[in-house]
């Protein structure tokens, strides 16, 4: 288990998923993300992509987050992230989707999820953080894919966890915020580009 390092949960205990492949984000470095983050973070949309344990969208919300939205592919990791947050009772507040990305129909769902949920609340914009398996490429294919969503708008933030000299293939939609280094683990953040909005 690991525990939540800020906010209103903050000490509560997060059971990781017994899954091969799933890597908690450090606290050393989801304290140093979400000070980074926290301006943005109060009543905004998380979206938490290969989430694994789901620690970084159970974070946001601890830290006020409005609403988080949990992918992941394993059914088996989908399930004890929603065990978690029920007993955290932010039901209310996080969906889980099982789903592939960069796959067009999972990130098409999360597209018709999130307008739903801006058209309620009037934020339009989103957080998204990705910790993908490394040696895949997948940061690099997901940053493409995103940005061709029409929900991904001008400053939309990415933070991607990554291993080190992973290339990004395709950055003309966003432009490189930070770089960071926290022992093997390697924490960049984009923005989405004013000007390189999608078509409807």
């Amino acid at each position: 288990m690991v525990r939540i390092t800020g906010g209103s949960h903050r000490g509560q205990c997060i059971q990781v998923p017994a899954h091969e492949g799933v890597r908690p984000t450090t606290g050393r470095v989801r304290e140093a993300v979400f000070n980074m983050l926290q301006t943005r973070l109060a009543g905004g949309w998380m979206l938490d992509l290969f989430a694994g344990s789901g620690l970084m969208g159970m974070e946001a919300l601890s830290r006020g987050a409005g609403f988080a939205v949990f992918v992941d592919h394993h059914p088996t990791v989908c399930q004890a992230i929603q065990q978690n947050i029920d007993r955290m009772q932010w039901t209310n507040s996080a969906l889980v989707i099982r789903g592939s990305v960069p796959r067009g129909t999972t990130l098409a769902r999360i597209e018709s999820l999130f307008h739903q949920w801006s058209a309620q609340h009037g934020d339009r914009s989103a957080i998204i953080f990705m910790d993908p398996p490394y040696g895949r490429n997948l940061v690099g294919q997901t940053l493409s894919a995103l940005g061709q969503c029409r929900f991904i708008v001008p400053g939309t933030l990415v933070v991607a966890e990554h291993e080190d000299g992973t290339i990004f293939d395709d950055l003309s939609s966003w432009e490189p915020l930070q770089y960071r280094r926290y022992g093997d683990t390697r924490i960049s953040i984009f923005a989405k580009i004013a000007g390189k909005e999608n078509s409807e």
